[in-house]
């Protein structure tokens, strides 16, 4: 009786000190990523940032809204940022409600790109050790892509005209992406391009090209697209949206 009981005692103080062990772990791990969000603000804030919660910065540049999202990895992987670019008076590109800049989330972003193609111009993630002895490093590497990446976003699409002259071709009705839009929408199918491109062309008044890219959106056969149109169709004045 008493070999059960001690070994079913041993259990529970090996459950009581696992548990205890994760706890620490937990809180340690918090501890590094509180620092980690507070070095990232610093960071930052010369270029023009506000941290709007732990992991989101956000400013706007003219008629652009520019995202910044840190975001962790697994246990072998550090941190990483994610980059978007709107805007300013365009839907979100997620729920199509509006857009500002304290509430301004990544999916919000009609351009959003990874960090890796403005630091050694590869389409992927860069993740970065959040050691203490490596961050400074590490965030002023990625302090220097990203204002590098939205400096290329103000030349590149200025308040969205440029985006719609330079970006998005249209020859006898066949659309055509240049090669930065789409390093800015990869992550995107063909229905959110023609999607996007159609609300800003709506929102510079270009009403006959946004139709045109409206419709094009309609025949994408992105998975997305029939809870979307009726939206994207409000966003555009459209009354009566055809089913895609």
């Amino acid at each position: 009786g008493w070999r059960a009981t001690g070994y079913r005692r041993h259990r529970r103080c090996g459950s009581v000190a696992q548990a205890i062990g994760s706890r620490r772990s937990w809180m340690k791990n918090m501890t590094k990523r509180r620092g980690l969000q507070k070095r990232t603000a610093e960071a930052l804030q010369p270029l023009g940032f506000k941290a709007i919660s732990g992991t989101r910065f956000t400013r706007q540049v003219g008629e652009q809204l520019h995202f910044v999202g840190l975001q962790y990895g697994g246990s072998s992987r550090g941190f990483t940022f994610n980059l978007g670019c709107h805007f300013r008076g365009l839907p979100s590109m997620s729920d199509y409600q509006s857009v500002t800049l304290d509430d301004m989330e990544e999916l919000d972003s009609g351009l959003r790109c990874r960090i890796g193609n403005y630091i050694d111009d590869g389409f992927y993630d860069v993740w970065w050790d959040a050691n203490e002895a490596e961050l400074g490093g590490a965030l002023a590497q990625a302090s220097w892509a990203i204002e590098r990446a939205f400096d290329d976003c103000q030349a590149k699409w200025g308040d969205g005209k440029l985006l719609l002259q330079s970006h998005v071709k249209n020859r006898a009705g066949a659309f055509r992406w240049s090669r930065a839009f789409r390093r800015w929408t990869e992550f995107e199918g063909d229905f959110s391009r023609f999607a996007f491109a159609a609300v800003l062309a709506h929102r510079h008044g270009d009403k006959v090209l946004a139709r045109a890219l409206y419709e094009k959106a309609l025949l994408c056969k992105d998975s997305i697209i029939v809870p979307h149109v009726p939206k994207i169709a409000a966003a555009l004045g459209i009354r009566k949206p055809r089913a895609g």
